[in-house]
């Protein structure tokens, strides 16, 4: 877990997304489980001056040889004034399989 905080010198109104002072938690938090074979992950981040959020909730699977699946989505949601809140009609869904030979 991270918490930021970011001060803009200089600052101007017609800055967009941003306000003179923006704070965030972000992070991750995993658990393996299955022999390690099977891993589900969260990343997060939280802006707590304009409560705009990204998650990326995910699942990886190493259980056969030479092949990794990660199946996974990209949530963004907010004011659309903000960063993240600017993207909250591009969430996707999406599937990585990886062959190492």
């Amino acid at each position: 877990m991270q918490f930021s905080e970011q001060r803009i010198r200089a600052y101007l109104e017609d800055i967009l997304c941003f306000r003179k002072s923006n704070t965030a938690v972000s992070g991750e938090v995993s658990k393996e489980f299955w022999r390690g074979h099977f891993k589900a992950l969260l990343r997060y981040n939280y802006g707590l001056s304009d409560k705009s959020y990204y998650l990326n909730p995910k699942i990886i699977c190493t259980y056969f040889t030479d092949l990794d699946m990660t199946i996974g989505v990209n949530i963004f949601g907010g004011d659309t004034e903000t960063l993240l809140g600017f993207y909250d009609a591009n969430d996707q869904f999406y599937l990585d399989l990886k062959y190492c030979f």
